[in-house]
């Protein structure tokens, strides 16, 4: 079993996350052979997946149901005889960093944003890109009488437009938007 909040393996028995604290919810492994081809949905992005897949194809979160196919025996003797790190825990570094005191942005929220404040980019502030607000901000308001306001507003609209279609998915933390 995973952490939902931070991917660290935990066993079954507690109750709280060693790394992050959150509290765990108790879930029932199932056997290998009836969870082969068993469709779930991924607790991270709520994406359809089946439990022969390692990771979420939506957003590369790790399965927690995925099970690893049996080895031969005598390919398992000699891969613990050739490697020694096969009896330590190596801890995956999953593709999104999860904060439980931030709750994913909303997408629709994103791309209104961008479309009607774009040129003070508020929708970059929203989303946690300050780097990119702060340099639409300073356009607009020292960019010239019309050029720098006209450009950030094109540049808004059309970051808008990209938020409201998919094309632009994460935040400015590298996590999905919600839909």
């Amino acid at each position: 079993m995973r952490c939902k909040h931070c991917s660290t393996k935990i066993t079954s028995d507690h109750k709280y996350c060693p790394r992050c604290g959150a509290t765990l919810e108790t879930q029932k492994m199932k056997s290998s052979s009836s969870s082969r081809n068993v469709e779930s949905r991924c607790d991270f992005c709520n994406g359809t997946l089946k439990n022969s897949e390692a990771f979420c194809s939506h957003c590369g979160k790790a399965n927690d149901a995925y099970q690893e196919p049996q080895k031969k025996r005598s390919d398992a003797v000699s891969s613990t005889i050739s490697n020694d790190s096969a009896n330590h825990y190596v801890p995956s570094t999953p593709q999104y960093e999860v904060s439980t005191s931030r709750p994913l942005k909303s997408r629709t929220v994103a791309g209104l944003l961008a479309i009607f404040l774009g040129t003070l980019g508020v929708h970059n502030f929203y989303l946690g890109n300050t780097t990119k607000a702060i340099v639409q901000l300073l356009v607009t308001f020292f960019g010239g009488a019309i050029g720098g306001p006209v450009i950030v507003m094109i540049w808004g609209f059309v970051e808008g437009i990209m938020i409201l279609s998919g094309s632009i998915n994460t935040d400015g933390y590298n996590r999905p938007l919600k839909n």
